[in-house]
Formats: C-alpha cells, structure tokens, sequence
C-alpha cells in the first residue's frame, strides 16, 4: 500500500513539473512575440511636413519613407530623426549663425539650391542634336582618315570662334556642349562601324549566299593585318561590303589565315555552306596545293568557286610584260 501511494505521489510530482514547464514555456512565447510586436510598432515611418523647413530641413528619396536632407550643409538624416528637437539640436549645435532665421530664409536658401543644381544638370547633359553633331563630326574625321585629335584641337576651336563671330556668345555656349574629344571621336567610330556590321550581317544571312575575298597586307608598322570583304546580293544588286581586319600574329600561313576566318564567321553565325567563292591574290599561303587558305577553305565547302583577283593579275602581267610594252597596250 505505501509503495503504491509513493508511486501515485511520484507521477503526481511528474505531472505537476510537466505542467509548470509548459505554463513557464507559453509565458515566454507570450512574452517574446509581444517584445517583437512593441518593437515592430516602435518601427514607424514618419512623415514630412512644411513645418520642418523652419528648422532648415527638407526631404528626398522615397515618398512613403523620406529621408531629411539640411539645406545649410546637405547632410541627410534618417528618417528617425524626423522629430522637431533633433532637427532643432542639429540646427543650433552645427549652424548657430542661421538658428535664429525665419522660414522665408530657407525657402530662398532652398530655391537657389534648385536653381544651382538644375543648372548643373542642365550644363553637364548632352542634348540630342549634340549628340548627332558629334556623331556626324566623327563620321567626316573617319572618312577622312584624320587623327581623332583634329577634333578638340582644331574643329571644336574653329566652330567656336566662328559661332561666337557670326551669331553671339549664346549660340558659342551652345556649340560648345557638342562632345569632341579624342577619346569620345574613338567611340563613336567604333560605336558606328559596329553598327553598320551588324546591318551587313543581317543581310548577308537574310540572303544566305555570299562570297568572300580575302587579302593580307603588311602595315605601317610592320604588322601583318588580314582583309575581309564580303559580297551578296541585296535588293537584286550586288553589294561589297568590308567584313573584318584581323592581325596575324604569329605565322601567315594558310591554317592562320583560316582559323582567323573561323573565328569570324562563328562569332558572326555565318557558315561555310553558304559561301559560294572565295577571291585571293596568288601567294602561297593563299593558294598552296596541300596547305593554303584555298586548299583548306575548300574542305569546308567543295562547291566552293575560286577566284583569282583580277587587280593582283593586272599587276602581274605589268610585271611580266614591262613598262614599255604595258604603254603601248594602253
């Protein structure tokens, strides 16, 4: 009987410990998600108000949660600190000398501030009709084949002075937004041939047949260059078109000059199937029995038709007839 009644009080105490934990466990959780509520409502996103410019604040950023900007020094307070003794301690500790002007003040204050930042804006962007002027400029130093330089040196002066002559200082402040420095000619040729590339290349694999002539040559500063050019059909005439100058780096020799080709017509998404000729001059790198350009082309393509250039013939035959007997069949 007492082992039975001992064992009765040893499961009541279980049973009670067990419940004075879980009671203590819904305590806390109780406790921990009204400590996250009261924080989350501590979390408020004021709001700004006209009233704030007396202390010589105004706002930015997003409407929902603004950001206090002061118009004296611009530093931005956080959207906190929107209470009126803290924008009034920020404005008598850091700018005692404007603490006891009114809010007239400050609207003037924060007018100018506009206007200077409207101007600068205004003065650094580039207009559209500068920006095709200095599109056209670069497209003349490009025709021209002139030094990207001759732009901010001699054509931006000379437009200058004769702007500032025939038609006032206002026009002159105008003409001067028009970019034309070096760096900025460079782009914009680049920025145009890469254009016209790709228009190139659209047609050519709208039309899918094309032809190529390839030709290396040897640069000013002695570095071998490979020319493409392309030919096709666009809008039943026959169209030449300049596809890509490549350095050879290494060896001129025909796998060079095709792995050159390759890598073009792979980053371009042309295919050797559509290429119905190929046009070289007569070196052997170009036209080797078993290891020129021409003999490895043909392995890509065998319906391929080879050419020889006719200007390269002309030469040739110059070469071979003499001076005085290329006069006399002139």
């Amino acid at each position: 009987m007492d082992r039975f009644i001992k064992k009765i009080k040893l499961t009541n105490d279980v049973d009670a410990n067990r419940n004075y934990n879980n009671l203590n466990l819904e305590i806390n959780i109780k406790q921990s998600t009204s400590v996250s509520d009261t924080s989350l409502n501590l979390k408020v996103k004021r709001k700004y108000t006209d009233s704030y410019l007396c202390f010589g604040f105004t706002w930015n950023g997003d409407t929902d949660c603004p950001l206090l900007v002061c118009i004296v020094c611009g530093e931005k307070l956080s959207n906190e600190a929107m209470v009126p003794s803290k924008l009034k301690r920020h404005l008598t500790t850091k700018h005692p000398g404007e603490s006891l002007k009114t809010r007239l003040y400050f609207e003037r204050l924060l007018n100018s501030n506009k206007r200077a930042a409207y101007s600068m804006i205004k003065r650094v962007t580039i207009s559209d009709k500068a920006l095709e002027a200095s599109f056209k400029v670069a497209e003349l130093i490009a025709k021209n084949m002139s030094s990207h330089v001759i732009g901010e040196k001699l054509i931006g002066p000379a437009c200058l002075v004769m702007v500032e002559t025939m038609l006032g200082k206002e026009s002159k402040d105008v003409i001067s937004k028009v970019p034309l420095s070096n760096n900025t000619i460079s782009r914009r040729i680049n920025e145009m041939a890469d254009d016209i590339n790709d228009i190139v290349l659209e047609k050519i694999k709208n039309q899918k047949l094309f032809s190529l002539q390839i030709d290396e040559s040897t640069d000013r500063t002695s570095k071998t260059q490979l020319l493409g050019f392309g030919r096709f059909v666009d809008n039943s005439n026959i169209v030449e078109q300049f596809l890509f100058c490549k350095e050879l780096k290494s060896t001129t020799t025909g796998k060079d000059i095709l792995d050159v080709v390759n890598n073009f017509f792979e980053k371009s998404g042309l295919s050797w199937n559509y290429c119905c000729g190929v046009c070289t001059d007569g070196a052997p790198s170009m036209t080797g029995k078993y290891k020129g350009f021409v003999t490895l082309a043909k392995i890509k393509n065998t319906a391929m038709i080879i050419t020889h250039c006719f200007i390269h013939r002309e030469a040739l035959v110059a070469k071979t007839l003499g001076k005085k007997n290329a006069k006399s069949l002139k």
